[in-house]
């Protein structure tokens, strides 16, 4: 009987800094049952290929002093409210991580100690059904 195929996560880095959203990007697809797409920090961008693509979840680096980033992340979750959306910031305050979680971000990680967490938590959605 022939075996019926994997179903995937569709994971959608996001980072203007291409060495982290490559990294991050590698990491992922290594997971079986993952493919990721990295995409740059640019708004349309991102929003482009999160529209096109429809990511199960999405990994999205925030700088905090970009206003526009917090309007974005406002817009991927109405966009697709079933979406895992993870936020990396670079330390910032609690104001910071407040608001996202409020904009809709069901995780908040910081950059510098909790990157490794992305892959626990996309591991932690397995297969969509």
């Amino acid at each position: 009987m022939p075996s019926s195929p994997v179903p995937s996560i569709r994971a959608l880095v996001v980072d203007e800094a291409a060495p982290t959203r490559q990294r991050l990007g590698r990491m992922l697809s290594e997971l079986d049952g993952v493919i990721a797409q990295t995409c740059g920090g640019r708004a349309a961008d991102v929003l482009r290929r999160y529209t096109d693509w429809r990511p199960h979840c999405v990994v999205f680096d925030l700088p905090a002093h970009d206003p526009q980033g917090f309007e974005l992340l406002g817009l991927l979750r109405k966009l697709n409210p079933g979406c895992l959306v993870v936020v990396l910031t670079d330390g910032e305050s609690d104001e910071v991580r407040r608001h996202s979680r409020h904009l809709g971000a069901d995780h908040v990680l910081d950059k510098s100690t909790e990157f490794e967490r992305v892959v626990d938590l996309v591991c932690a959605l397995g297969a969509p059904s």
